[in-house]
C-alpha cells in the first residue's frame, strides 16, 4: 500500500511540475514586460495584495516572502533584482533571457528529480515552449525493486 501511495505521489509531483512549466510557457508568451509569475516560486503574482509584492526598477516582480528568502540565501545581493543579478547561464555565456533562465533554475530547485541539471544545460537558451515538449516523467523506482535487489 505504501508503494502505491509513493507511486501516486511520484506521478502527482510530475503533473504539478508539468503544470508549472505550462504556466511559465503561457506567461512568457504573453510578454516579458509584465511577467505575472514570481520568478522565485513560479506562482502567480497577479492577485497578490500590493503590500505583499515587490517590483524592482527593472520591472521584475516577486512575492515579498520570496524576495526575502532569496536575500537570506544571497546576502551579498541585497537590493539587487535576482533575475538581473542572479543565476547566469551554466554555459558561462550570458543567457538569452535572464528571466527565463532564472525561472528554469527555480523549477530545478523545486523539482530536482524531474528538471535535472542535464535539463537546465540543454534547455537554457531554448524557447520555453520546447521545455513542455521534452519534459518526461522519470521512472518510478518501486520499493519492492529496492528490497529484492539488496538480497
Amino acid at each position: 500500500m505504501l508503494d502505491t501511495a509513493l507511486s501516486w505521489k511520484h506521478r502527482a509531483t510530475y503533473y504539478t511540475c508539468r503544470q508549472k512549466v505550462q504556466q511559465v510557457q503561457e506567461a512568457l508568451m504573453k510578454g516579458k514586460d509584465d511577467l505575472s509569475l514570481c520568478p522565485y516560486c513560479v506562482e502567480c503574482t497577479q492577485y497578490t495584495q500590493a503590500q505583499k509584492k515587490v517590483k524592482f526598477i527593472c520591472g521584475h516582480g516577486y512575492h515579498l516572502h520570496c524576495i526575502n528568502r532569496w536575500f537570506q540565501d544571497h546576502p551579498n545581493s541585497v537590493g539587487s533584482c535576482p533575475v538581473c543579478e542572479g543565476e547566469k547561464s551554466s554555459r558561462g555565456d550570458a543567457p538569452r533571457d535572464e528571466a527565463q533562465t532564472f525561472i528554469l533554475h527555480s523549477l530545478h530547485r523545486r523539482f530536482p528529480t524531474i528538471i535535472t541539471q542535464e535539463c537546465i544545460e540543454s534547455w537554457e537558451g531554448c524557447n520555453a515552449e520546447l521545455w513542455l515538449t521534452v519534459l518526461k516523467c522519470p521512472r518510478y523506482s518501486s520499493l519492492f525493486s529496492k528490497v529484492f535487489t539488496r538480497e
